[in-house]
């Protein structure tokens, strides 16, 4: 389908190949993987975007959030604030649902079989960001939980994550959260496996209707395979928030730095 790369063919690369498939003309991605609640982390790499676009100017500028903003760091509340009102006047942001969206959004329609569940995977540190204490009472009382999680959370919060999409198509490329089923149409995706899927695809090594760019699973360096770019760098446990820059057919990477 595409070519991408020769030499190590079915290999990942941790650095991006000297070409690409190609993204749209006269259109600059920047393509960022999961924030989870890191907002220093996502404060810094918006201002390197910024400064790049100021470097080298495009017609068009698109900042696609690969989902996941929220849950495990510990500023959620404050990230969904920063992004519900992040309009810049040199890129248009794009923003997916992930899975921790998902389920925030499950957790304050009332679902308490869930509650549990979140809390386990970082809820509890986007609970604590909105102010909401005693949360051993999670197991005791999980209806109380929910009602002051449903008492401190916004309703713009709410808003903004239903807007999210689950797939944004940019040139030869395809932006999810998780993944595709493989051998199914781009058209024929089902959200769950958008938002949620590791296997197959992780393990899949033959073309894509288009390279799924995507994050859900940490890598400790962006990879870069044949028919598929992960760049979820573990924001929360890492300090390193990673943006996949595309240009056409060029590519490159802009991150965080890491604690020292």
């Amino acid at each position: 389908m595409f070519k991408l790369f020769s030499k190590r063919a079915r290999e990942k690369r941790e650095t991006p190949p000297d070409s690409l498939p190609s993204g749209p003309a006269g259109q600059r991605g920047y393509i960022i993987g999961d924030v989870h609640g890191c907002l220093n982390e996502l404060v810094a790499l918006l201002r390197l975007i910024k400064e790049d676009v100021a470097n080298s100017p495009a017609a068009d500028n698109y900042i696609v959030f690969l989902g996941d903003l929220i849950d495990r760091g510990p500023s959620s509340a404050h990230v969904l604030e920063l992004l519900r009102q992040y309009k810049p006047d040199f890129a248009t942001p794009v923003f997916l649902k992930g899975n921790h969206e998902e389920l925030f959004l499950k957790i304050l329609e009332g679902r308490m079989d869930l509650l549990e569940s979140w809390f386990r995977f970082g809820g509890r540190d986007c609970a604590r960001s909105y102010g909401v204490d005693n949360l051993g009472s999670v197991f005791l009382n999980p209806e109380q939980v929910i009602d002051n999680l449903i008492d401190r959370v916004p309703q713009s919060h709410i808003d903004f994550q239903e807007t999210f999409a689950t797939m944004y198509e940019f040139g030869d490329f395809v932006c999810v959260h998780a993944g595709i089923l493989p051998k199914t149409k781009l058209a024929d995706q089902k959200d769950k496996d958008l938002m949620w899927i590791r296997e197959p695809f992780l393990s899949y090594k033959k073309p894509h209707e288009k390279v799924v760019i995507h994050g859900h699973t940490i890598v400790e360096e962006p990879e870069f395979f044949p028919n598929r770019i992960a760049i979820d760098t573990g924001a929360y446990k890492s300090g390193v928030l990673a943006c996949l820059r595309i240009d056409g057919e060029k590519t490159s990477l802009i991150k965080t730095a890491s604690p020292t």
